[in-house]
């Protein structure tokens, strides 16, 4: 199912995102060899990686396929927003020297193929 899978999009925490990074982009690892993330890229892969504040991992990161036919997870939207306004001539304007703005939305996420994600943990 992704033996053609060339994109990817690596989510983790901002701690561990300071380690990933440099492993993408760097030429060489500390060893002195050739990254092999790196060279990837002349066949045709790519790989982002991204930081999530909600996530505490230390030793764990989320890998997306993200060049699939479906994505891993879908924003679904049943309304598209709607903005409300209390302006100008309102009872809330008179009482409060301002506007009042709100914004009604629908959405929701839900998974598309879930055998594009994987969890990993490092070891």
């Amino acid at each position: 199912m992704n033996s053609e899978a060339r994109e990817f999009l690596v989510l983790t925490s901002p701690a561990l995102w300071a380690r990933l990074v440099p492993a993408t982009v760097a030429a060489q690892i500390s060893s002195g060899e050739t990254n092999v993330i790196k060279e990837l890229e002349k066949d045709g892969f790519k790989v982002s990686v991204a930081a999530n504040p909600r996530l505490t991992y230390t030793t764990q990161f989320v890998t997306f396929r993200t060049d699939g036919p479906v994505k891993p997870l879908i924003r679904q939207e049943e309304q598209a927003p709607d903005m409300k306004v209390k302006a100008e001539g309102s009872d809330y304007e008179f009482d409060n020297d301002a506007w009042q703005i709100g914004v009604d939305c629908w959405r929701n996420v839900a998974y598309g193929y879930w055998q594009y994600a994987s969890h990993s943990t490092l070891s």
